[in-house]
C-alpha cells in the first residue's frame, strides 16, 4: 500500500506542476477562449444548415421549421439554380480572389526587395505611403475606381474617363473581374510588402556575398538563397490575401452587383436579404472550407522545406543593400507613381467627389463644401446637413473610433500572448 501511494504522488506531482504552470493556464484559457468564439459558433453554422427554416416555406411544401433536412445542401450543390448560386460565383470568386492574390504578391515582394534590399532613395516617406491602401477602406478604393471608370450603361453620370476621353470605358475595365482583381489587390498588397519586407531584413549579406564570389549568377543567388529566406513569408501573405479577398463583400458587391457579377459572399448577402439563411449558412461554410484549404496548402508547402529556411551561421550578422547603379532613379520613380496611384490618387478622388454637388459634372461651378459644411437645405441631399452638422455622422465616426481603437488594443495584447505561449 504503502508503494503504490508513492507512486501515486510520484505521478500526481509532474501532473500538477503542469496544470498550476501559469504558461498552461493561460493556454487552457485561449483554448476556452477559442472554442466559444469560434468552434461553437462554426458548429452552429452546420447545424443550421442541416434545419429547415421559415423562410423555406416558399422553397418546399415539405418544409416544416425546426425539422432536420439535407435539402440546403443537396439544393446548393445540385439544386436547379445550383450554376448561379454556387458554382458561377465560386469560379468568379477563384478567379479574382488568385488574380488578386498574385498581383498583390508580386507588388509587394518587388517594392519590398527596391525597399529594404536595394539603395534606392526615399525610401522613409514612400514606406508609410505604401501602407495607405490597407488603411484606407476597401469599400473606398471600390468608390475611387467606380469614379473613374463608372459606365453610364448602367445608369447614373459619367465618370471622370468618360468626361476627359469624351468616350465611355469599356464594360469589362468598369465592373466584374478586372476591377474587382486589381482593386482588391491594391487594398491587400500592403500584406505581402510588410512580411516580406521583414523576411527580406533577416537575411545576412554574407551568404549572397560568399555565392558570389564562388561564382553563382545574381538570378540563381535570387532563387537558391534569397527565395527560400523569404518563402515562408510569401506564404503566410498568400494565406491572409487571399483568405481576405475570397470572403470581401463590399468591393465586389459595388464592382460587381451593377452587371450582375457575384461571388460566393455577395451570394450569401443575397440569399439573406432574401431570408434565406440557410442556404447562406451554406455558401458561407464553403468559403470557410477554401480558406482552410489555402491555409493547409501553404503550411504543406513550408513544411516540407523547412530545413531549407533555416541558416546557421558563426559569424555575426551583416546586412548590405545593393546598388542600383544608374537605375536608382529610375526605380524611384516607378515606386512613387505606384505609391502615388494606389496611395493618395484614390483619397484625392474620393476628396473631390466630396465637394461635387452634382456628380458627374467635373467643373469649378459645381463644387461645394455643403457636405461637409453645409447646414440642412431641402434641395441638396434630401436637407441632411453636411459631416459638421449632422450628429448621425458625427455619432457613427465616434462609435468607429471606439470599436477600432478597443479592438486594436484586445487583438495586440491577445496576439502579444498568444505569440509568447506558441513561440518562447
Amino acid at each position: 500500500m504503502t508503494s503504490f501511494a508513492l507512486s501515486d504522488r510520484s505521478y500526481r506531482a509532474p501532473v500538477l506542476r503542469k496544470l498550476t504552470d501559469p504558461v498552461n493556464i493561460l493556454l487552457l484559457i485561449f483554448l476556452a477562449v477559442l472554442a466559444y468564439l469560434v468552434v461553437w459558433p462554426f458548429v452552429q453554422l452546420v447545424i443550421h444548415t442541416l434545419m429547415w427554416g421559415e423562410g423555406d416555406l416558399r422553397l418546399s411544401r415539405e418544409a416544416v421549421p425546426g425539422s432536420f433536412t439535407f435539402f440546403h445542401w443537396l439544393q446548393a450543390f445540385s439544386g436547379p439554380l445550383s450554376a448561379k448560386m454556387l458554382y458561377g460565383p465560386l469560379i468568379n470568386t477563384l478567379t479574382t480572389g488568385i488574380a488578386a492574390t498574385l498581383m498583390a504578391l508580386l507588388a509587394g515582394g518587388l517594392l519590398a526587395w527596391c525597399v529594404v534590399r536595394s539603395d534606392m532613395p526615399g525610401k522613409n516617406w514612400l514606406q508609410p505611403i505604401l501602407t495607405l491602401p490597407y488603411i484606407v477602406p476597401s469599400f473606398a478604393i471600390a468608390l475611387a475606381w467606380e469614379a473613374v471608370f463608372r459606365s453610364p450603361r448602367v445608369g447614373g453620370q459619367p465618370g471622370l474617363y468618360e468626361a476627359l476621353t469624351n468616350s465611355s470605358p469599356p464594360e469589362w475595365l468598369s465592373y466584374g473581374t478586372v476591377p474587382i482583381s486589381i482593386t482588391l489587390a491594391i487594398h491587400y498588397f500592403p500584406f505581402a510588402y510588410l512580411l516580406v519586407s521583414g523576411a527580406l531584413a533577416t537575411i545576412d549579406s554574407q551568404m549572397e556575398e560568399g555565392a558570389l564570389i564562388a561564382g553563382a549568377g545574381r538570378l540563381t543567388i535570387l532563387r537558391r538563397i534569397t527565395f527560400p529566406v523569404v518563402a515562408p513569408a510569401f506564404a503566410a501573405a498568400f494565406i491572409l490575401t487571399f483568405g481576405k479577398t475570397i470572403g470581401q463583400f463590399a468591393l465586389p458587391f459595388l464592382l460587381g452587383a451593377p452587371t450582375q457579377f457575384h461571388t460566393v459572399a455577395t451570394m450569401v448577402y443575397a440569399n439573406l436579404a432574401l431570408g434565406l439563411d440557410s442556404l447562406a449558412y451554406v455558401l458561407a461554410i464553403v468559403l470557410i472550407a477554401m480558406s482552410l484549404a489555402a491555409i493547409w496548402a501553404s503550411n504543406r508547402f513550408v513544411g516540407k522545406k523547412s530545413r531549407r529556411f533555416e541558416t546557421i551561421s558563426g559569424k555575426g550578422f551583416r546586412s548590405r543593400v545593393i546598388a542600383l547603379g544608374n537605375w536608382r532613379w529610375p526605380v524611384f520613380c516607378a515606386a512613387a507613381a505606384f505609391a502615388f496611384v494606389v496611395g493618395i490618387l484614390p483619397l484625392i478622388l474620393l476628396g473631390v467627389q466630396s465637394v461635387m454637388l452634382i456628380d458627374g459634372f467635373y467643373g469649378w461651378d459645381n463644387l461645394t463644401a455643403h457636405f461637409w459644411l453645409g447646414t440642412s437645405n431641402p434641395e441638396i441631399a434630401f436637407g441632411e446637413p453636411g459631416v459638421i452638422h449632422n450628429s448621425n455622422i458625427l455619432g457613427a465616426t465616434w462609435n468607429t473610433l471606439k470599436l477600432a481603437f478597443v479592438t486594436a488594443i484586445i487583438a495586440s495584447v491577445l496576439g502579444l500572448i498568444i505569440a509568447y505561449i506558441v513561440v518562447r
